[in-house]
């Protein structure tokens, strides 16, 4: 079953930014869970500048325990099976014919048809735009094996400096790629790094209500479910229902800078 988007691409975002959305027609069923966000991976780390954190009236003040670095520099992050890098523009041919599926147009804002012109851009505006603002961190997904493109995944409306370490977790898998878990397993990467590396300390999710592929992918990496959102995402005149989820680092055993403190009726 086709599935389609995480908000981070829904309607309303400019169409040629396919890897900001969260399309995906992948097999929940693929080996691991939410305890197996490390299951022997490597990853490039990005080299860290002492930032400045406002707010406390100290200019000089550091934040030791989420370090955050304006204008990050674009890295690379891998798997058992799979190369995160960021898009080049010798990756448009590939990302155009990949975008070429009308299960991606039904469920994010790319435009149908999607032309070489929509993958120059995205390549080599979009993404570069959004490391150097930090307000999108966008991957290919590559397969080690023999190179070629499987998906995309992004960090979207990051919110990194200050105490709202927040982000949303886009992806969409090519149609040839589908039901081999590579959206799983560089959900897992991805998590990890912006849990340990960027101090994200809470993951966001949501979809088109209705959309089972995408939310079985979420509940793989070990989202929860917290509602729908009446009237989220327009669409074809019309105004959809979404799905929403998160993902806190104390999901998965892991420390935050800030404690999370939940009410009480939810234990």
């Amino acid at each position: 079953m086709p599935v389609g988007p995480g908000h981070g691409g829904v309607r309303g975002h400019d169409g040629t930014v396919p890897a900001a959305t969260a399309i995906v027609s992948e097999d929940p069923t693929a080996p691991g869970g939410p305890s197996s966000l490390r299951p022997g991976v490597t990853h490039s780390k990005n080299e860290w500048h002492s930032p400045k954190v406002p707010g406390d009236g100290n200019p000089d003040t550091v934040d030791e325990a989420a370090p955050y670095t304006p204008h990050m520099e674009p890295i690379s992050l891998t798997t058992e099976r799979l190369l995160l890098r960021p898009f080049v523009p010798s990756d448009v041919t590939a990302l155009q014919a990949a975008c070429q599926d009308p299960d991606i147009s039904r469920y994010t804002n790319v435009p149908s048809p999607y032309t070489l012109e929509h993958a120059r851009t995205f390549i080599e505006e979009r993404c570069v735009d959004g490391w150097r603002d930090d307000s999108v961190y966008a991957f290919g997904l590559f397969s080690r094996e023999d190179g070629r493109l499987v998906g995309s995944m992004a960090l979207v409306r990051l919110q990194l400096p200050g105490p709202e370490r927040q982000a949303e977790l886009g992806y969409w898998t090519a149609k040839e790629a589908r039901g081999r878990g590579y959206t799983v397993e560089a959900a897992r990467e991805v998590i990890r790094w912006a849990f340990e590396d960027l101090g994200i300390e809470r993951m966001e999710w949501y979809a088109e209500a209705g959309n089972e592929g995408s939310r079985a992918v979420a509940l793989k990496v070990g989202f929860r479910m917290e509602g729908t959102m009446r009237a989220k995402i327009p669409y074809a005149g019309t105004r959809r229902d979404a799905w929403v989820g998160a993902l806190l680092p104390s999901d998965l055993g892991l420390p935050t800078p800030a404690p999370y403190l939940p009410y009480p009726e939810r234990g």
